[in-house]
Order: C-alpha cells, then sequence, then structure tokens
C-alpha cells in the first residue's frame, strides 16, 4: 500500500505543524506522499510549508494565488498525486486529534476499495457541530439514500480513503469549486459500483488558535442541490464517459 495524501489548507498557519506532524509521525513506510494546497491563503500558511518541505522529503506544496474554494483546491491536489500511489487519503487540515480515526480508515481501506469517516453512525461523535449544518446535512443524506438508493450516512464529509482508481474515474466528474465537492467525491465513488464502506469517526469543531472555518450552510447550499441533481442524472442515464471500475466486491 502506498499512500497519498491530499490536504486543502487555507490560512492554517495553526493547524499545519501538528498535521504534518501527525501524518509522518502515524502512516509510517505506507505513506508516500502528503499534497498540501495552500490555497490562496493571506497568514503564513505558504512559509510554513515551505519550510516543513526541508524537513519532510516526502511533502509537496502547491500556492494557489487565485480563484479560491476549497473545491478547487482539492481538484490542484489530486492532480499532483503521484502515479506510484495505489491509495489516497482526503482530510482536513484541522483534523488533528484524528490519529485513531485515521489509522481506522487505513485498516478497514484493506477490504474495500473506499472508506468513509462518518460521524453520524453508531460510534461516530460529534462535538461543537451547529445545528443548521446537523439539519442540512442529515436533510441532505436522507434524500439521498432514498431517491438514490444509498446505503451510505455520511459521504459528504472531507475524511476519505479511497484506492487511487477510484480518484482517477472521478476526475473527469469533480466540478464543484467548493464545499459541495465532498458530495461528489462521495455519491459518484458509490454510483460508479464501487464498494464504499463507512467507519465511525469523531467531528471537533475548531478551537481558538485553529482558525475560522469558512463553511456557511447558506452559501454552500446551492452546490449541494447542483451535486444532487448531477447524481439523479448519473444515476438514472449513466455516466457519459467510460470508467475501469474493477470492485473487488469485498
Amino acid at each position: 500500500m502506498k499512500i497519498s495524501v491530499v490536504i486543502p489548507a487555507h490560512n492554517e498557519e495553526g493547524n499545519i505543524k501538528n498535521m504534518a506532524r501527525l501524518l509522518f509521525g502515524n502512516l509510517g513506510k505506507n505513506l508516500m506522499q502528503v499534497v498540501v494546497v495552500d490555497d490562496c491563503s493571506t497568514d503564513s500558511t505558504g512559509k510554513i510549508l515551505d519550510k516543513l518541505k526541508k524537513k519532510y522529503p516526502k511533502l509537496t506544496v502547491v500556492h494557489r494565488k487565485r480563484n479560491g474554494g476549497v473545491g478547487n483546491a482539492i481538484r490542484e491536489g489530486l492532480k499532483a498525486i503521484s502515479d506510484q500511489a495505489t491509495h489516497v487519503l482526503l482530510l482536513d487540515c484541522d483534523f488533528t486529534k484524528n490519529t485513531i480515526d485515521i489509522k481506522k480508515l487505513v485498516k478497514a481501506g484493506e477490504k474495500a476499495d473506499g472508506v468513509v469517516g462518518a460521524r453520524f453512525i453508531k460510534g461516530g461523535r460529534l462535538e461543537g457541530y451547529a445545528w443548521p449544518k446537523k439539519i442540512a446535512n442529515r436533510s441532505f443524506h436522507i434524500l439521498a439514500k432514498a431517491i438514490l438508493g444509498m446505503r451510505q450516512w455520511d459521504v459528504t464529509n472531507n475524511f476519505k480513503f479511497y484506492r487511487k482508481q477510484i480518484i482517477d474515474d472521478l476526475k473527469p466528474y469533480l466540478e464543484s469549486p467548493g464545499f459541495s465537492i465532498n458530495a461528489e467525491i462521495g455519491i459518484y465513488a458509490i454510483l460508479l459500483g464501487y464498494n464504499i464502506k463507512e467507519v465511525p469517526v469523531s467531528w471537533i469543531e475548531r478551537t481558538k488558535g485553529m482558525g475560522i472555518s469558512n463553511f456557511k450552510v447558506l452559501k454552500v447550499g446551492p452546490g449541494y442541490f447542483k451535486v444532487f441533481m448531477k447524481s439523479l442524472r448519473y444515476k438514472y442515464f449513466g455516466f457519459p464517459l467510460k470508467v475501469g471500475v474493477t470492485s473487488k466486491n469485498y
């Protein structure tokens, strides 16, 4: 198993050092590469990353100066993945308290095409999660399960561990410039027929010193609606391009 990690980072000066230490200290020989996308940061994130490159040879830094957005940053990061990678870990820069959860995802990934960290299944935990976000999240997933026939409960979280083949198949369909790219990555993989499992994880609200989240329900809602409508089209009319689904049906 050769893992490439992709992390979007916008003004993450309070988290990036701890995240690098966590990944390089816990993934061991399986860690092939960590790609951090400095997404138009206005703080010292970029400078810190450039310094960290000297300490961690496996760190790849992508600096973006315009057209910011989580979706744009993640797509840029996916382009930088090594051809030698067999698996891709996607996560946010503030998941510095999720060491155990990362290991759980990687372990579960040995017996599935992909694994999603789920906060809303038995064993999952939320701490400081705003109720408007929770209502929006649960409504989206209930609708997706009912209409798209999904079994999964929490595929919009940016905490995923996929075989690289899935990422290669998804790239032509990833269009969202914002947070809804997480829904694209989660739902489209399922619609393509891959075996995507969920493992319970913890979600902890950013504390003081970790920066401010840019996720706003009313602002990101239209993006998720577009993803849902595209998912309906793919579900009932198929994907327009041929992809190489090779699920082992674990």
